[in-house]
């Protein structure tokens, strides 16, 4: 299984995974659109790319 965050400039982010079969063979890919709520505000937070790297003990392996 892989995945991978793609950030972009808006409030939301896509989460790409791809299954694959041991040999390596793709069976399934799924996309989800995330976001990070602020609690509070009850709104979502304008960048979420920059508190994910707050929050993050290894923000490489989110691609940032």
């Amino acid at each position: 299984m892989t995945c991978a965050f793609e950030w972009g400039e808006g409030k939301t982010f896509r989460v790409r995974q791809e299954f694959l079969r041991p040999g390596g063979e793709p069976v399934a890919e799924l996309t989800g659109v995330g976001g990070l709520l602020d609690l509070r505000a009850r709104r979502l937070v304008h960048d979420p790319k920059a508190r994910w790297r707050e929050l993050a003990a290894s923000p490489e392996l989110l691609g940032l």
